[in-house]
């Protein structure tokens, strides 16, 4: 039986363990969220395939104007050129509060 109303997640939820919501007030806010994931912070980035995959942020927009990168810890596409097929970009420019948390958070040790 199909159901009439659109899947849809909170993907910032799940991201924050539902500290932060999606239509929370300020997330459209422009290229901002990102500050707190200074280089060598150890995150999980959500890739391509959805997976959450561990890394450390390697580049910020203070290194490179337009993203955070993240080197994962294991190798998961093909670009070899890549941080050798290791990874992964959130963009920060043009992007909101909402685009970048909800594809990044911190890993507590």
């Amino acid at each position: 039986m199909k159901s009439d109303k659109p899947f849809r997640t909170d993907l910032l939820a799940a991201a924050t363990g539902g500290r932060e919501r999606w239509d929370d007030p300020g997330a459209d806010a422009l290229e901002t969220g990102w500050e707190e994931f200074a280089v060598g912070t150890r995150v999980e980035v959500r890739c391509a395939d959805l997976v959450w995959r561990p890394g450390t942020v390697v580049e910020t927009p203070h290194e490179n104007d337009r993203a955070i990168v993240v080197e994962c810890d294991e190798r998961y596409h093909d670009d070899l050129t890549f941080l050798n097929g290791r990874g992964a970009t959130i963009m920060v420019y043009m992007n909101t509060y909402r685009g970048i948390r909800s594809n990044i958070r911190k890993i507590d040790t």
